[in-house]
C-alpha cells in the first residue's frame, strides 16, 4: 500500500489545519498525523479512509487506496432461486389460464432453453468458476470448479462460505482477495499462485471481477481458477529474466504491442526506472504517458515518433525532467520488437 505523505502535507497546510486541531477532528493522535507526514509509518487501510473523511478528500488523493463501492441491495440468492423456480413445470398456472395456453408454454419453453442452455455452457467451461454475492456467499459454480477441489457437483448448496471448500489458510487468503474485489472493484487478474484447494500441488492463474447490477452498484464477485501447470516453465523463464533485468542500473520495460507494433500494455518494470525517472512503476503499468509527461517540451514530437514507431530513429536521446527531485538529465532510449513484446532501455548520459 501507498500513502503519500507529501501530497497529505500539501491538502492539510492548504485546509489550514494543524496537527493538533486535525488529530481532534480525526480522532487519531498528533504523534500518528506527524509520523505518517514525515514518512515514518505508513498508516492502514482503516486509518487512512478516516483521515480523508476528516479532511473532506477522496483517499485516492492521499494513498492508492480506493473508494469504497456502492453497495447493490439486489440479492443474488433470491434472484438466482426466483429464475429456478420459474424453469419448474407451470402445471396448475397453466390450468387456470386456458386461453393463454399457447402463449405460457412459448414462455415456459424459452425458459426451460435459456436454462439448459446457460448449465451446458457453464458445464463446458474446463477452467473453475464461482460467483459469490456481497456477503461472500458462494451461489453458483461449475463442473470444473467442484472437481479442482474434489467434490462433485451435487455436494454444492448455494450459501457455502469458503471453509466449505478449502483448507482454513486458503480460504482466508480467498476471503480477503474477494473482500477487496467487492469494497473497491479492484479486478485481480491473471495472479500466479496454487490454486486452493489443490493442496499446493497444481500451479495456476487466480482472477476475480467484480459483479454489478443495473445501477452500478456492486452485488457479487465472480472467481476464475486458469490451470497453467503446461506452461509453468514458461513462467519460471520469465521470472529468471524478470529477475536479471531488475539487477542492471540501466531502466528496462516492456510490453505488448497491438498490429503496427505500438506498445499498449506495459508488463514490466524494474526497480532502476524509478529511480531514473521519478515515476511510480505501478502507476506507470496503469498510464504509460507518464513516461511522455516528463519529457522536455522541445523534445516531445521527436519523442511522439520514436514511441510509435518500429523503425530505429535518428533521435535517440531526449532531455527529461525527473518526475520526484526535479533533476533535469538526459536519457538514450534503446528499443527492440520481438514477436508480440517491444522492450526499451534508458540510460542516463553523464
Amino acid at each position: 500500500m501507498i500513502f503519500h505523505s507529501k501530497k497529505f502535507r500539501q491538502i492539510r497546510k492548504k485546509k489550514r489545519w494543524s496537527l493538533s486541531a486535525l488529530a481532534v477532528r480525526s480522532g487519531i493522535s498528533r504523534r500518528s498525523l506527524s509520523d505518517w507526514e514525515n514518512n515514518k509509518r505508513i498508516p492502514a487501510e482503516k486509518s487512512i479512509v478516516k483521515l480523508a473523511k476528516a479532511l473532506e478528500i477522496e483517499v485516492s488523493e492521499i494513498s492508492d487506496v480506493q473508494k469504497e463501492l456502492s453497495v447493490s441491495e439486489l440479492n443474488l440468492n433470491e434472484h438466482i432461486e426466483s429464475c429456478m423456480s420459474m424453469v419448474s413445470p407451470l402445471g396448475s398456472y397453466v390450468d387456470e389460464f386456458e386461453n393463454f395456453q399457447t402463449v405460457l408454454d412459448l414462455i415456459h419453453t424459452r425458459i426451460e432453453n435459456n436454462a439448459v442452455l446457460t448449465n451446458a455452457i457453464l458445464s463446458a467451461i474446463d477452467t473453475p468458476l464461482y460467483l459469490k454475492d456481497i456477503r461472500q456467499r458462494y451461489i453458483l459454480v461449475n463442473n470444473a470448479f467442484m472437481n479442482s477441489i474434489g467434490f462433485d457437483i451435487s455436494m454444492f448448496s448455494i450459501g457455502c462460505s469458503d471453509d466449505a471448500f478449502f483448507a482454513r489458510d486458503e480460504a482466508k487468503q480467498n476471503f480477503l482477495e474477494d473482500e477487496q474485489v467487492i469494497k473497491y472493484g479492484r479486478k485481480v487478474k491473471d495472479l500466479k499462485r496454487y490454486i486452493p484447494g489443490t493442496r499446493k500441488a497444481q500451479v495456476g492463474l487466480v482472477s476475480k471481477y467484480p459483479v454489478f447490477d443495473n445501477q452500478k452498484k456492486i452485488c457479487g464477485v465472480i472467481g476464475i481458477f486458469s490451470d497453467i501447470k503446461n506452461t509453468s516453465d514458461n513462467f519460471q523463464k520469465l521470472s529468471n529474466f524478470n529477475t536479471l533485468l531488475s539487477c542492471l542500473s540501466d531502466a528496462v520495460f516492456y510490453g505488448y504491442v497491438d498490429k503496427n507494433g505500438r506498445i499498449n500494455c506495459i508488463t514490466y518494470v524494474n526497480d532502476s526506472f524509478a529511480d531514473l525517472t521519478g515515476i511510480i512503476p505501478e502507476e506507470f503499468k496503469k498510464n504509460i504517458n507518464k513516461l511522455r509527461n516528463i519529457i522536455v517540451p522541445e523534445d516531445l514530437d521527436s519523442f511522439d515518433i520514436f514511441i510509435n514507431t518500429t523503425i530505429t530513429m535518428a533521435k535517440d536521446t531526449f532531455k527529461v525532467v525527473n518526475a520526484e527531485d526535479g533533476e533535469v538529465l538526459i536519457l538514450k532510449i534503446k528499443t527492440l520488437l520481438k514477436e508480440k513484446f517491444r522492450f526499451f532501455i534508458l540510460s542516463k548520459i553523464d
